[in-house]
């Protein structure tokens, strides 16, 4: 959602099941307006089996129920589908930690969520060999910046 007198919001709301409702956080866009990005249940769960008008619909009743008295009158409300990068748990579920593992050479590593990137860290350490520590750089390319959904034509 965007709309240029939005107040900051960085919140994770409470709920019953096993994902929080709404993950929101404040974001600038290119040309200076606020924009809620807002994740969660609402986005995951519930949101993927749901059209893009049907998905906005869902985002206005909740905010207009639990959040009544931010006036979202003229915010431009968008969405767009994105395919989340996790290790295969086999029953479709989020791994409940951080996950490491070696495959051969090269150590798998995914935080699962930011909040898990220092027990990440404590795995890989565990993983990696101090008495053999690698000294070869490769030469790659420092890929470019990417841009923001919100700012993607």
């Amino acid at each position: 959602m965007r709309k240029p007198d939005l107040p900051d919001f960085f919140g994770v709301c409470v709920g019953t099941g096993p994902k929080p409702p709404i993950v929101t956080t404040t974001h600038i866009d290119s040309e200076g307006r606020k924009v809620w990005y807002i994740g969660g249940d609402i986005a995951e769960q519930n949101g993927v089996a749901r059209s893009e008008a049907e998905q906005i619909q869902a985002g206005k009743d909740w905010f207009a129920k639990h959040l009544s008295w931010i006036n979202l009158d003229g915010a431009e409300w968008f969405t767009w589908r994105e395919n989340r990068a996790e290790p295969n748990t086999g029953t479709g579920d989020r791994p409940p930690g951080a996950y490491c593992d070696q495959q051969g050479n090269v150590i798998v590593a995914w935080p699962t969520k930011l909040a898990l990137a220092p027990n990440l860290a404590d795995q890989v350490l565990k993983i990696a060999s101090p008495s053999h520590p690698s000294t070869a750089t490769l030469p790659l390319p420092h890929p470019p910046i990417g841009k923001a959904p919100w700012d993607l034509p």
